[in-house]
């Protein structure tokens, strides 16, 4: 995968949102590259999720922020070492529906955009969703230890979820979305059967995980396929 596959993908997985009608704000379309604070906090023992929430949001570390203020990272630095990550809204739905009137006040020019910047680092925090981060790295693999292709789920550290093949950031997003947004998926709905499916996303997504590449043989031996993994 070169760093344009990754961006045509990037593009693809933005145009999907689209499509669920889940987009607020579209980021670049491109690799993003996140700060040296973020990262420093992220692997801070003990920290917890709201702090590495808002210290992206100040920074609009994203390439897709969706209506509810979950967001999307995606990043690439080499074929061998990517990484995508989805943030999930820490706010209640009393809180999102209170911000949704401060955004009004915002559009209508009598509140300041940093007041509702304020308004959200103090909201009401409930996560529900888990914080999914994938990566994919060569150069940390260690056999039976540190696979190649794996996901965190959560914020703990060491579970690593293996992955057999090399995930893109279209077919993590439809992932996502697949697992965590029923109501923007059922968007997809078809009248009639296609290609098996009732729901164009279900065909889309099996597509985009149709043309994934595997974790080649040397990054992903016997002993860890006999494992259990995804993909």
């Amino acid at each position: 995968m070169t760093l344009a596959d990754f961006c045509r993908s990037i593009r693809k997985a933005q145009a999907y949102i689209a499509e669920m009608d889940e987009i607020r704000q579209v980021g670049p379309v491109s690799s993003l590259e996140v700060s040296t604070d973020i990262k420093r906090l992220a692997l801070t023992p003990g920290v917890k999720y709201r702090d590495i929430y808002f210290a992206a949001m100040r920074e609009s570390a994203f390439n897709v922020l969706l209506r509810d203020y979950s967001f999307f990272q995606y990043s690439y630095t080499t074929e061998y070492e990517i990484r995508c990550a989805f943030y999930p809204s820490p706010f209640t739905d009393a809180a999102l529906k209170e911000m949704f009137e401060y955004e009004d006040l915002v559009a209508e020019g009598v509140l300041e955009f940093e007041e509702l910047s304020s308004q959200l680092d103090s909201t009401q925090i409930e996560v529900i969703r888990p914080l999914i981060r994938y990566e994919y790295s060569h150069e940390q693999y260690r056999k039976l230890l540190h696979p190649t292709s794996h996901l965190h789920i959560g914020m703990h550290g060491e579970d690593r979820w293996p992955v057999a093949k090399r995930l893109n950031p279209a077919t993590f997003t439809l992932l996502i979305f697949r697992m965590y947004f029923s109501a923007a998926w059922a968007k997809g709905k078809l009248p009639l059967e296609e290609n098996g499916y009732l729901n164009r996303f279900d065909w889309e997504y099996a597509q985009e995980r149709r043309i994934l590449a595997a974790t080649p043989d040397a990054k992903f031996c016997a002993e860890e396929k006999a494992h259990f993994h995804i993909f």
